[in-house]
């Protein structure tokens, strides 16, 4: 009897590369989404920094408030406005993510007169 294995041998390669391909385009476009929200979490943790960084001025330092003005972070336009709100100060920074959806975010700090 002879014993013919080539068939066997071409099908099961061909399964094989088939889950390859499955879990090499499956991981693709998961790697992807985490780059890009990878991405926006730095630009976010940036332009928190900057609006800390801002609101110590207004903190610090007597200015007539609210104040408004735009700001390039990391190649993103942010828009910063600062308000007086009780005793405190508040600033906030508004910007579109990579995502182009607007994010908010908000910080208080008590003025030092």
């Amino acid at each position: 009897m002879k014993n013919n294995s080539r068939g066997y041998f071409l099908i099961e390669a061909l399964a094989s590369l088939s889950i390859v391909l499955t879990i090499t385009f499956t991981f693709i476009p998961i790697l992807n989404q985490i780059k890009l929200e990878e991405h926006i979490l730095s630009q976010r943790r940036s332009i928190q920094s900057t609006l800390h960084d801002e609101l110590q001025l207004y903190i610090w330092k007597t200015f007539k408030l609210p104040v408004n003005h735009e700001m390039k972070v990391n190649k993103r336009q942010v828009t910063f406005t600062f308000t007086k709100e009780d005793n405190l100060v508040k600033g906030c920074a508004e910007w579109n993510n990579e995502k182009d959806i607007l994010e908010n975010f908000c910080l208080y700090g008590f003025p030092q007169e």
